[in-house]
């Protein structure tokens, strides 16, 4: 038996697990760009803009095959934290890869169950909705976040619980309404009988659509299943309509803020193992295209035309093209998927309480043209062992707020092939901050 799963839940949570998870975070982020000093940010701003589908994305910081901490910090709740003082507006502005956007409409004069306003709810004490309820009850809306070890009912599991809500829905006019739906843990929505989407899986899906056709006067039966495993339990049904985003209507909103801080790139509801995903450049799980989605990058055309010290975040599991930023966004952070403490080791970087010095560890090509075909597994021009070309950022890329010399090399004048050399150099920080080097051969 593997010892580590044995590892009690008060020991996983310790203050010095955690602050290990937030040294983690800090160490794994690569500073990118950083043209004109852009960055650190000014801790004075008095208003920050803060953008993107990963700004308040707590999945996307989990990333795959990862445990439940009982507290996540996104990177929005990191900034805000960071600033109490100061006044941080916050929009997600668009989708991973479309710029289409619901727009929240209230419905719940339409909802009914057996004659009462809302859903008819049922309670089980179990994850799959086995046997009779220890529950029955009317409840007018679905938007839960319950937190670890909270008692949602009494005589329920504070875990391994699942929740059916029923209800009666009647359009009012011929149209199109769109349920948005998501929690913690997995859930599926049908109407009259039918499933029209399925997350029943663990921590892993993140808020999923339906686009309902209605027609006056007619009722549709919707039932929406739940199911909580462990940790924090949330569940939330909300309705409206889709709206495409007005890039410049935003961008004209900005006009008195300090800086600007896009929060994107991708995310494990775009990437993993056998996923039911298929938008342009992922198909599966599996990614077709190295390239950032090009409505992002169209977005930050539109937030570069402001004027304003705008800084990329990029969250992603893997590389990502990204030619126009590169040429055109003063600074760029790469932040991976940062675990349970990512949001505020952002904000310590972003704003200058901690010197970032990770690097690559793996090459960012320029554009899928840089890479042979997905079934071509020779490594010849391969890896940055291998490839000729000039890759965007290189294996082992990172900057730092501060300056480093490197002076005094020792090392043999021959070497055996396939021997050891042992060489030693002496590294001097120049700079003004304190920081950590990388020493790469």
């Amino acid at each position: 038996m593997v010892p580590f799963a044995q590892t009690p839940a008060s020991v996983l949570e310790s203050p010095e697990h955690k602050a290990h998870s937030l040294q983690m975070a800090r160490q794994s982020i690569v500073l990118l760009k950083n043209a004109a000093n852009t960055l650190p940010l000014e801790k004075s701003s008095k208003k920050i803009a803060v953008l993107g589908p990963n700004a308040d994305n707590p999945i996307s910081v989990l990333g795959n095959y990862n445990g439940m901490p009982s507290n996540i910090v996104t990177a929005l709740q990191g900034i805000r934290n960071k600033l109490p003082g100061a006044e941080v507006v916050y929009e997600i502005a668009v989708n991973f890869t479309n710029d289409t956007l619901l727009q929240y409409t209230e419905i719940s004069s339409q909802l009914s169950w057996q004659g009462q306003p809302g859903f008819g709810v049922e309670y089980f004490n179990n994850r799959d909705l086995r046997g009779e309820p220890i529950l029955r009850r009317t409840e007018k809306t679905i938007d839960n976040n319950w937190q670890e070890g909270q008692i949602v009912v009494d005589t329920l599991k504070a875990y391994d619980f699942s929740v059916r809500y029923s209800t009666d829905f009647t359009a009012t006019a011929n149209g199109t309404t769109t349920f948005e739906m998501d929690a913690d843990d997995g859930y599926r929505f049908f109407v009259d009988g039918k499933e029209m989407v399925n997350a029943w899986l663990r921590n892993r899906w993140g808020a999923r659509s339906y686009r309902l056709q209605t027609e006056a006067g007619r009722t549709y039966r919707l039932v929406f299943e739940y199911y909580q495993g462990e940790g924090k339990a949330s569940v939330r049904l909300r309705t409206g309509n889709l709206v495409k985003s007005d890039f410049a209507a935003l961008a004209s909103k900005l006009k008195d803020v300090d800086a600007i801080v896009y929060v994107g790139g991708i995310s494990p509801q775009l990437e993993g193992e056998e996923m039911q995903v298929n938008y342009p450049g992922f198909d599966g799980g599996d990614r077709t295209s190295i390239l950032l989605p090009a409505v992002q990058t169209n977005l930050m055309k539109a937030l570069k035309a402001t004027g304003k010290p705008l800084v990329f975040v990029m969250m992603t599991g893997s590389a990502i093209a990204t030619p126009w930023e590169s040429e055109n966004i003063p600074a760029i952070v790469n932040a991976w998927y940062g675990g349970q403490d990512a949001g505020t080791a952002l904000a310590d970087v972003l704003f200058g309480d901690y010197n970032p010095s990770g690097r690559l560890p793996l090459t960012f090509y320029r554009s899928d043209s840089d890479l042979p075909d997905f079934g071509d597994y020779s490594m010849q021009n391969r890896t940055y062992r291998y490839f000729k070309g000039k890759p965007l950022y290189a294996f082992g890329h990172g900057l730092s707020y501060t300056t480093y010399r490197y002076s005094k090399l020792v090392m043999p004048a021959t070497a055996k092939p396939g021997g050891s050399v042992s060489l030693a150099v002496t590294v001097s920080n120049t700079g003004t901050r304190d920081g950590d080097e990388v020493v790469q051969l």
